[in-house]
């Protein structure tokens, strides 16, 4: 479970977030980006070349929910394969933030058809793709921007989780994650935090030997060197399929002569599960059968599963989610005018 204060700094940049990292970024961080949703834009075009699910831990304010959701409403081979669209975010606030923001890009008729919001735990999310029936969709699961960093506690054991339950047969994972040698550089991170301090605050500490970043406002994030990062996927029983260097900043490299070299802002990984990337486990997906029966929702009702006792055994009903074997039970909210299910709320 998040702590309050990390909860209370999200739920409240969440309103300014958009104009301050979307709109109106340092021309890096604005670089990075763009070269986020191109790479993004590739592995997803590849990916329906079967019936897709895609889902986003850590949506934010709803960046690709809208991106992806334009295209199912524009595009025919988007709206034939992509067959749901789930972000996932803690903060009600950045929930909030992300239905106005679909509302504003005229998508909210796929809102609960196409376009799914959750708020959980990121880090113990209540979604289960290890299925036999999901076994013959592609599964994309994203951690963008950086938002690998801004996990306090539970990093590895989310990356656990993503090999074992969510990216089975046909699951491929996308994390996005910052450079530390990126961190300071002239016009690197530091440089780009000072711009916005509506966003972090105006008093920033940094540990140049763990990259971790931090405010008086309970700004926290931590940038990475990729062998660092590697060792912790590989430690998670997942395997990097491909590496993808993002653009960055310049720094000097020591010579006789004064040399600039531009250093990536941030990598890409591809990830896979160890145990499902195998080419034996792979043969077996012509062996399962086709896409789950039913609507887009039903493939979003079937992803839910307990957080509590991790069990699959839930009854959806109108107003909850209750959990047939330890009983908890989760509200299914009205958020601006969306049912969305509350994983954070767990009802006594």
């Amino acid at each position: 479970m998040p702590k309050k204060d990390e909860l209370a700094f999200w739920n409240h940049i969440a309103p300014n977030y958009d104009e301050a990292i979307l709109h109106t970024p340092p021309p890096i961080m604005r670089e990075y980006e763009s070269w986020e949703d191109q790479q993004l834009d590739s592995i997803l075009s590849c990916a329906l070349e079967k019936p897709t699910v895609f889902l986003e831990l850590g949506c934010g304010t709803g960046r690709y929910l809208m991106r992806y959701g334009k295209l199912v409403d524009e595009d025919p081979c988007f709206n034939d394969k992509l067959l749901a669209i789930v972000g996932l975010d803690f903060s009600e606030q950045m929930i909030r933030t992300s239905i106005r923001n679909l509302k504003l890009a005229h998508l909210e008729k796929l809102i609960g058809k196409r376009i799914f919001l959750v708020r959980a735990d990121a880090t113990k999310p209540p979604i289960n793709m290890k299925k036999a029936s999901f076994n013959n969709l592609q599964k994309v699961v994203t951690i963008m921007f950086g938002t690998i960093g801004n996990i306090k506690r539970g990093r590895k054991r989310l990356l656990r989780y993503l090999s074992s339950n969510l990216l089975n047969i046909n699951g491929i994972g996308v994390i996005s994650f910052f450079n530390r040698d990126a961190l300071t550089a002239k016009g690197g991170g530091l440089d780009e935090y000072s711009l916005i301090p509506e966003i972090v605050g105006n008093r920033l500490e940094w540990n140049p030997d763990s990259g971790v970043v931090k405010s008086e406002r309970k700004f926290f994030t931590e940038w990475f060197r990729y062998d660092d990062f590697a060792r912790m996927i590989e430690a998670s029983n997942l395997e990097i399929i491909q590496k993808l260097e993002g653009p960055g900043p310049k720094i000097p490299k020591t010579s006789r002569v004064p040399l600039w070299i531009k250093v990536p802002r941030g990598y890409m990984v591809l990830a896979a599960s160890k145990h499902f990337y195998s080419g034996q486990e792979v043969k077996k997906t012509s062996e399962i059968g086709k896409t789950p029966p039913g609507s887009q929702s039903r493939v979003f009702h079937e992803m839910l599963r307990c957080p509590e006792c991790r069990t699959d055994d839930i009854d959806i009903r109108s107003s909850e989610i209750l959990c047939q074997k330890c009983g908890a039970r989760f509200p299914i909210r009205n958020i601006e005018g969306v049912r969305v299910p509350d994983f954070l709320n767990r009802k006594s």
